[in-house]
């Protein structure tokens, strides 16, 4: 595929999102589905009759006749003045934002898209409820690029807890291995932030200084592959570039996680995830180019009927990873399946016989899931002292 010089040239006019928007862009982003709603009309009614509900409940009691219609007016009109104006401050706030990233997007070739709930198929997309992709922008020609927030939520009642990551996501033109780097710069005092924790026995040790950055994890039995996507130059571009973002190479597609939003009005993130971006495609070519010879010995000789790729009828979004298992990415990211599989964009190489059928077999598809033993361990020791404390009480 054409490789994209936008990566490498930098975000252009980084001014959008900090300084003035013109009064005509402004008018043309409210025209536009994804620019925020003003409900602070409906929160200041809501706040009305709330406030002057509780009012008259009160002043009920306190006092007698006019005194209650009198509280009831004051606190209506204090409950609408209240809740309309915080309102009025989210409101312009989520404006604000949507629009600087509406004009940088503009100016930058790129797709503001906001808010959506689609499913994809990383790790990070598979944990908890509530799930919600926010502040999103995608590139609209060449390579599928998507840079977003993400939130999602796990628990219930007091411990309760929201969520919140940033993510790049990137496709490739082929189909790889479930690999998983997990950065050590980002880890806290328990070991790994993932959602989702490995099976040790799929930790793979690199050379030089990579396992002081990474712990990369793959599947069992291919190694060797990990090593041919993984070579010296590519480690080297990964710890000077992406040491503090962990890293999920899934299916055909390259996601790149933080523990915090990534897209903000901040110029200097948007430059640091350009340079992240170009730095990885400098050396995608290779990765483009690698065939698993295992599906030979599946009898799998055409395109591998999985993951993105047409023949096998699954329903989009299945996140099993078993054989018919097809990411509804593409589809969320405005690419479908069948699209991403045969069209081939201006430009870009054409399909090689030689190298043989695209698609990964069914030992390499997903990682084996493990069991985080240091929260097991917390837990345990958490029931152990209220065991304790309980026996103490008796006594």
């Amino acid at each position: 595929m054409t490789r994209d010089q936008r990566w490498a040239r930098g975000p252009l006019h980084p001014e959008l999102l900090t300084g003035p928007i013109s009064p005509e862009w402004t008018a043309e982003f409210r025209k536009t589905p994804e620019a925020p709603t003003n409900n602070a009309l409906l929160w200041g009614v809501g706040g009305l009759l709330f406030g002057g509900f509780a009012g008259l409940m009160l002043g009920g009691v306190m006092s007698h006749g006019g005194g209650a219609v009198v509280s009831m007016i004051v606190f209506a009109l204090v409950g609408a003045v209240v809740v309309g104006t915080i309102s009025w401050l989210v409101y312009s706030a989520n404006f604000n934002q949507s629009l600087h990233l509406w004009a940088f997007a503009k100016a930058n070739g790129l797709a503001f898209v906001g808010k959506h709930t689609s499913k994809y198929n990383g790790m990070l997309f598979d944990v908890g409820s509530g799930r919600l992709h926010t502040s999103v922008l995608r590139t609209t020609a060449v390579r599928p690029v998507e840079f977003g927030n993400y939130q999602y939520t796990t628990g219930s009642g007091k411990s309760q807890q929201t969520h919140h990551w940033g993510y790049i996501a990137v496709r490739l033109e082929n189909l790889l291995p479930h690999i998983v780097l997990d950065a050590e710069g980002n880890n806290g005092f328990f070991g790994s932030n993932l959602p989702i924790h490995f099976d040790k026995d799929q930790s793979l040790s690199l050379e030089g200084d990579f396992n002081r950055y990474f712990r990369l994890y793959c599947p069992s039995g291919y190694e060797r592959d990990a090593l041919y996507l993984f070579t010296p130059d590519v480690m080297v571009r990964f710890i000077d570039n992406a040491a503090e973002l962990d890293v999920e190479i899934i299916d055909d597609w390259v996601y790149f996680y933080s523990k915090r939003n990534l897209v903000t009005l901040e110029p200097r993130m948007w430059a640091w995830m350009y340079s992240v971006i170009d730095s990885f495609l400098t050396k995608v070519d290779q990765w483009e180019r690698w065939r698993d010879d295992r599906l030979r010995l599946e009898g799998i000789t055409g395109p591998a009927s999985f993951a993105g790729v047409p023949g096998s009828g699954a329903v989009p979004g299945d996140a099993s990873g078993g054989a018919g298992y097809q990411p509804n990415v593409g589809a969320a990211m405005g690419v479908t399946v069948a699209q991403a599989a045969h069209a081939v964009p201006s430009g870009s190489r054409p399909p090689n016989p030689y190298l043989g059928p695209k698609g990964v077999a069914s030992g390499g598809r997903r990682l084996r899931r493990g069991v985080n033993w240091a929260s097991v361990l917390i837990v345990a020791i958490a029931i152990i002292g209220w065991i304790v404390m309980q026996a103490m009480v008796r006594f």
